[in-house]
């Protein structure tokens, strides 16, 4: 998946130097998780997303800010919200004269590196962003017949994942309005496993 965005109000800072006002055109391409999806054979980092693109820069003929493999921090600005990451300018595009011998405007071709220091604008993967939550398994109650019932709940912790389930069972039709008891077993997600929930045995 690929987004695109184009930002008018954004800045450069390179070093200790005072941030710079530039343009920039951005392309997010983000790798796609379906193990049946074409392999791009594209690096997308351990973030799993890929950030490029052009920035445009004015500047005066003898000035030096940018040149290849100049390294800096990129501010995007939109409304009140804001990202900030770094940057690495990769190769010179071309250049548009503006005051003819005094002022002309660059292109360059950059590149994201690493995770960003803000991203009020959710540019990056919302992985990045917030923590990761907990999962839990239910499978030791009957519905509505005399048939087990499995569930799966993804929740900040016990107590809001039974709240979520009994809000859910309840429009489902699943002991409605009836006392709901049942276990909240606490999954492992950092180690490979399958489970089987409901063998259709019970």
């Amino acid at each position: 998946m690929r987004d695109f965005y184009t930002f008018d109000k954004a800045s450069l800072t390179v070093g200790a130097k005072t941030p710079v006002d530039v343009k920039v055109s951005l392309e997010v391409a983000y790798k796609d998780d379906d193990e049946y999806g074409d392999d791009d054979n594209e690096d997308y980092g351990p973030l799993g997303v890929k950030m490029m693109g052009e920035l445009q820069i004015e500047v005066a003929f003898c000035n030096t800010l940018v040149q290849k493999n100049t390294t800096g921090i990129l501010s995007l600005r939109q409304g009140d919200d804001s990202s900030r990451f770094n940057v690495i300018c990769m190769e010179f595009l071309h250049h548009l004269q503006i005051v003819p011998n005094k002022i002309r405007r660059e292109f360059w071709l950059f590149y994201a590196l690493g995770r960003p220091i803000s991203d009020g604008l959710d540019l990056f993967p919302d992985f990045t962003q917030k923590k990761a939550l907990r999962v839990y398994t239910v499978t030791n109650f009957n519905g509505s017949w005399p048939l087990g019932v499995s569930c799966v709940v993804v929740a900040n912790n016990r107590k809001e994942a039974r709240r979520l389930l009994d809000v859910k069972l309840e429009e489902a039709g699943v002991l409605k309005g009836r006392n709901k008891d049942y276990d909240l077993d606490d999954l492992d997600i950092f180690s490979p496993a399958a489970f089987v929930l409901n063998d259709g045995y019970h």
